[in-house]
């Protein structure tokens, strides 16, 4: 199937992300989270670093991002020890991740703005769980179920609250590699 990108305010780089915006999404990944469980909030590169900011304030919990760029250190060649390599393959493509400075034996609190596969947080719980680290919760602020995210998750034991669902209907292609459709918005039992 092909894959439509929506766009909304929240996870587009094209709009301004309002503080009142990124405030009510702090609020509701709190809502719905066990936050006794978090040591560390790790933010999926890149538009769940200014929710995660936000959240961070918040709570006073230190955030890791978990990012498409290795470290290594350009003069010295240094990569940190705990740098935890996660090869995610989605519907799309295949890429790699990368988490530095989440301790061992803590917990996680995994965000990703939008899930549409499901394939890069159900990749980066796994790695994480495989290299000592527990992912103690996991919230997707905005959800496509109609690719499957939802059934993508319980391959990793766990599933991701979702806090709005967008049902993508009606795609008409206009010719230009655009298009438009119509769309449902469902606010979750979270």
């Amino acid at each position: 199937p092909h894959y439509y990108y929506i766009v909304e305010e929240v996870s587009e780089r094209l709009f301004l992300h309002h503080a009142r915006t990124l405030d009510e999404c702090a609020l509701a990944v709190m809502a719905v989270t066990g936050m006794s469980r978090v040591d560390v909030i790790g933010a999926l590169e890149a538009m769940a670093i200014p929710i995660c900011t936000s959240f961070c304030l918040k709570t006073r919990k230190p955030m890791a991002v978990i990012g498409k760029r290795k470290y290594v250190d350009d003069v010295s060649g240094y990569t940190p020890p705990g740098q935890i390599e996660i090869v995610k393959t989605t519907g799309c493509s295949e890429t790699r991740l990368y988490a530095n400075d989440i301790p061992r034996g803590g917990g996680v609190l995994l965000v990703e703005l939008m899930s549409s596969t499901g394939g890069s947080l159900r990749r980066v719980a796994e790695e994480l769980t495989r290299n000592g680290v527990k992912a103690a919760d996991m919230v997707t602020i905005i959800g496509k179920p109609d690719y499957g995210y939802e059934e993508e998750m319980t391959k990793s034991g766990q599933a991701a609250k979702t806090l709005l669902k967008v049902h993508i209907k009606n795609y008409v292609e206009l010719g230009d590699g655009h298009g438009r459709c119509e769309t449902s918005v469902e606010k979750t039992r979270w």
